[in-house]
């Protein structure tokens, strides 16, 4: 105002001159007071953090808005260790000297019948490849013992090792008492283990059938899962649906084929009944189960030598009799070692006692009668014999090209020999040894 400017006016210049000393002090005095403060804050960590949370919380409040996704773990969410390994089909095989590997299934190419195999494992002293079983990796195994317990391990528990490894001993993931031994393996999915029964049989002929939810609680050093009698043996655990037939083979070459509804369930506590008789040194060498009458029964010596037959060869008997001749037992195809279930359309893999693995596909293997020696299965080199097969999916992979002779079909006029059209039909091979 017009007052204003007046006064201004009529103050003298040194009066003008001290109001900007006094800014400028002011300022300083401000300016070195923010030092001051920001060396105590770069001493004083507490205060750091305060600021940083003081200003993030502005910043939040500022410009914060609503999480545009939701992230909601529902308390039904159930993850397993399991749910975080693949699942892929694996091959499990265990020495006669305890040592066990897990390997993927494409391990072994097919052969054509005839050849020699690939070498499986590298065997130490007086071992071989006793058993082999083909699973899921997600499957659960059982073991059972020598002593009549069972252990449990998943599939993937086991070691994973390459085909010429031998493997770790399975004392190593179970725990086997002193002497202990395992005389038998079998896998079962999660959908088998709610039902259904396992089928126990022994070296000297006994049977048993016992719930496999019996089986759901197993320690870590394993329950009694079958009561032995001196003497004799696990041979084969098997699983079934309680309306099967079932197919004992012995070393004799005999088989018998009775319903599993002779057979009562039974808890782990016994020891079974009766299901062949076996006479001398004869023992019983295999089990099958037998699903459909269009199921076959694949057979296999000692030398090597192996058939093919339909199941409805086998007449229906009541349990415990001595069976009926399933096999055409000579010096050359020696005496019966494996008797398993098949469709016809899977792979077979033979396993000899030093090692050896030769996998065909079966239908390379005539089907014949029960009175017939079967062909050659595989090559064996002296001193070696057949210990165990396996029943495999069929590979998608090429067949060997080092026996194609064994690929074309053979038109000579076989009438002499086989007044059966249907079996002349089936000639794939002159390596015929058929009575």
């Amino acid at each position: 105002t017009e007052t204003q400017a007046k006064a201004i006016l009529d103050m003298k210049l040194q009066r003008l001159t001290g109001l900007e000393v006094d800014k400028v002090k002011q300022e300083l005095m401000e300016t070195r007071k923010f030092i001051a403060d920001c060396h105590e804050i770069l001493k004083n960590h507490s205060r750091k953090l305060a600021i940083i949370v003081s200003e993030f919380t502005e910043i939040r409040e500022r410009f914060g808005d609503g999480r545009k996704t939701e992230i909601n773990l529902s308390d039904d969410l159930e993850i397993e260790d399991e749910d975080l390994i693949p699942e892929e089909d694996v091959i499990i095989t265990i020495t006669n000297r305890g040592y066990v590997k897990r390997m993927t299934v494409d391990t072994y190419r097919p052969q054509n019948r005839g050849g020699k195999g690939v070498t499986g494992a590298k065997m130490l002293e007086d071992d071989f490849v006793e058993m082999i079983l083909y699973t899921s990796s997600h499957d659960t195994i059982l073991f059972f013992s020598n002593f009549g317990k069972v252990y449990r391990l998943k599939a993937y528990q086991i070691p994973a090792y390459g085909r010429t490894a031998k493997g770790l001993p399975v004392v190593n993931l179970l725990n086997f008492e002193e002497n202990e031994q395992l005389a038998a393996v079998l896998n079962v999915n999660r959908e088998e283990a709610k039902d259904g029964y396992l089928i126990f049989a022994t070296r000297m002929g006994l049977i048993k059938k016992t719930e496999v939810s019996a089986f759901n609680n197993i320690r870590t050093n394993g329950i009694k899962a079958i009561v032995l009698k001196e003497g004799d043996e696990l041979l084969e655990v098997g699983l079934t649906d309680g309306e099967k037939d079932i197919i004992l083979g012995t070393s004799a070459g005999k088989a018998i084929r009775f319903s599993e509804s002779d057979i009562r369930p039974m808890g782990r506590i016994s020891a079974g009944v009766r299901g062949i008789k076996v006479e001398g040194n004869e023992r019983v060498v295999g089990m099958a189960i037998v699903n459909t009458d269009g199921d076959e029964i694949v057979i296999v010596t000692e030398k090597g030598y192996g058939k093919r037959t339909n199941v409805d060869a086998f007449r229906v008997q009541v349990r415990g009799g001595k069976g009926v001749k399933a096999l055409n037992m000579t010096e050359k195809n020696g005496r019966m070692v494996a008797l398993e279930t098949v469709k016809g359309d899977e792979d077979l893999m033979v396993i000899t006692d030093k090692g050896m693995i030769i996998r065909t596909h079966l239908d390379q293997i005539l089907t014949v009668g029960r009175d017939t020696q079967g062909v050659c299965i595989i090559k064996l080199s002296e001193g070696h014999l057949v210990s165990s097969i396996a029943v495999v999916p069929r590979s998608e992979d090429d067949e060997n090209e080092e026996n194609d002779e064994y690929k074309e079909e053979i038109v000579y006029d076989l009438d002499y020999k086989f007044k059966d059209e249907d079996k002349f039909k089936r000639i794939k091979s002159p390596e015929i040894v058929d009575n």
